[in-house]
Parts: structure tokens; C-alpha cells; sequence
């Protein structure tokens, strides 16, 4: 490695995901251990007596569990070890055996659903009985009915909660914001968050007072700039809009109103073409 490298110069740095490059490195510098993150174990929760598994015919008043496999896989992505877990329905009694149990095998639990203001949503509720709540709702949209809080505080193995909204749309906007960097830095990663580009918006948009909005957009290239335009209606329940999205554009607190041709920030979900 002499050839490669001057003696005394730092190869890798902390945070630094390994790859196969990187280990071969190690091996040529003759380091055969180094210390690491053990990726993180990770809960899925899906809640609701209106959900149904994703194979079950639908009945009125139902709808599947779409949430826990998109959670799961978004959890995956980061380098973490998730598990889906059964639905569990809207009573105090499963949700906190639900809660309760992951902590014999997880680091951090996400739930989706029961933290809106109805009489069935119960999750907050259970929460505060197991352990504590930090906070009960967020200025964004989508996604401003949520909490975190910690299961078992006192505990010998306390672990953290996400709870997150029902709506597909406001856990899949929820967990890119506040999960996803959370599991990062729970791996030692360096980088948290996902890379940001800035883009001219290519028709008007609107968000609501006081929240910053996430609105769901496609980029293309325009010579040295990007162009944004919203994959259509931001309705939270309506999935597809994540689905056609190239990233996340942040609509800042203070702006209820951007027009065409204004630049905004969008955190980018996959790399534009």
C-alpha cells in the first residue's frame, strides 16, 4: 500500500458506508477489523380497524395495508433491518402489546395511522401511558398529524417512536423528513440527508398558512438549470403523486403562495434524467 498511499494519511473517514473498494483498502493496509454500526432493527406498525391485508377482498369501509410494505421498503433502502408486523387494530390493549413488544427486537419503532384527532385514533394516547411524548404534531403538510416519543424511557432498553399519519402520502413524506435521517445517524453515516438541487418552477403552486409543504414534483434539465412542475393532484391519500416524483419541493413557511419562474429546493428521491 506504500505506493498508494503516504504513511500517516487518513483512508477512510467515520460515517462512510463501505464498499468493496473500501474493504479492499483495509486489507491492503493490513487491517483485517475496524470498528462498525450494526445496522439498525426497525418496527413497522400498521394501525386501523379499516385495514385489511394486502391479499383479503375489500369490503366496504376497508382498505388495504398499503403502508407497513412501503415503510418496510423504505427502511431497507437506508441500510436498516426491518420488520412488518401484523395490523394492529384501533384498541388500547393491542396497541400497547404491539408497542411493548418490539422492544425485545427492535432500535426504533414506526407506526402509521391513529394520531389524528378521532376517537379511534389511540396511538399518542398509548404512547404517553408507555413512555413519553416529545411532540404531537408538526407545521408540515403533508403530515402535520404525527408525534414521537420514546416506548419504555426508564426501561433497561427504551427505544424511540415515530408515529406517523395514515394518509400514504403524509408516512411516505413523513419518514423521507424525520425517519430517514434519524436511521442514518443511528449507522454513524456522515451524509443524513438526501442530496438538494435547485429548480424554477415551471407553473404556480399554493400551500397552506403557517406549514412548509413538500409538494410532490418531476424535474427536467433546461440547459444549466432544472424545471419543476408537481406530478399532479397533492391530495395526501393520492400515492401516485410519490410514485411519478423525482423529489420533494419545499415550499417554505413564510410563502403561501410561489409563481412560475420562482426557484425552490427540492430534495431529490431518485436522480433526474
Amino acid at each position: 500500500a506504500g505506493g498508494d498511499i503516504r504513511a500517516g494519511t487518513r483512508v477512510l473517514p467515520a460515517g462512510r458506508r463501505l464498499g468493496g473498494a473500501d474493504v479492499g483498502m483495509l486489507a491492503a493496509i493490513g487491517r483485517s477489523r475496524v470498528m462498525v454500526r450494526p445496522k439498525p432493527r426497525v418496527a413497522i406498525v400498521s394501525t386501523g380497524n379499516e385495514l385489511v391485508d394486502v391479499d383479503a377482498p375489500l369490503a366496504p369501509g376497508k382498505i388495504r395495508d398499503s403502508n407497513s410494505f412501503m415503510l418496510t421498503a423504505m427502511a431497507r433502502e437506508t441500510g436498516s433491518l426491518p420488520h412488518r408486523s401484523p395490523i394492529v387494530p384501533d384498541e388500547s390493549r393491542a396497541l400497547a402489546d404491539a408497542f411493548m413488544g418490539a422492544l425485545t427486537n427492535a432500535d426504533l419503532l414506526v407506526t402509521s395511522g391513529g394520531v389524528s384527532a378521532g376517537r379511534h385514533d389511540l396511538v399518542k394516547e398509548v404512547l404517553a401511558q408507555l413512555g413519553d411524548v416529545q411532540f404531537r404534531k408538526v407545521g408540515i403538510q403533508p403530515g402535520m398529524p404525527q408525534a414521537f416519543g420514546f416506548v419504555n424511557p426508564e426501561g433497561p432498553h427504551a427505544i424511540p417512536c415515530f408515529a406517523l399519519p395514515g394518509n400514504p402520502v403524509s408516512a411516505f413524506v413523513s419518514f423521507e423528513i424525520f425517519v430517514r435521517p434519524a436511521l442514518r445517524r443511528m449507522q454513524g453515516r456522515a451524509d443524513l440527508n438526501r442530496p438538494r438541487v435547485s429548480a424554477v418552477l415551471e407553473e404556480p403552486v399554493s400551500s397552506p398558512p403557517h406549514k412548509v409543504s413538500f409538494l410532490r414534483v418531476k424535474l427536467r434539465r433546461d440547459g444549466p438549470q432544472w424545471l419543476a412542475r408537481t406530478t399532479g393532484p397533492q391530495g395526501s391519500q393520492l400515492l401516485h403523486s410519490a410514485v411519478a416524483a423525482d423529489g420533494l419541493a419545499e415550499v417554505p413557511v413564510e410563502r403561501t403562495q410561489l409563481q412560475a419562474g420562482e426557484t425552490v429546493v427540492v430534495h431529490l428521491l431518485v436522480a433526474p434524467t
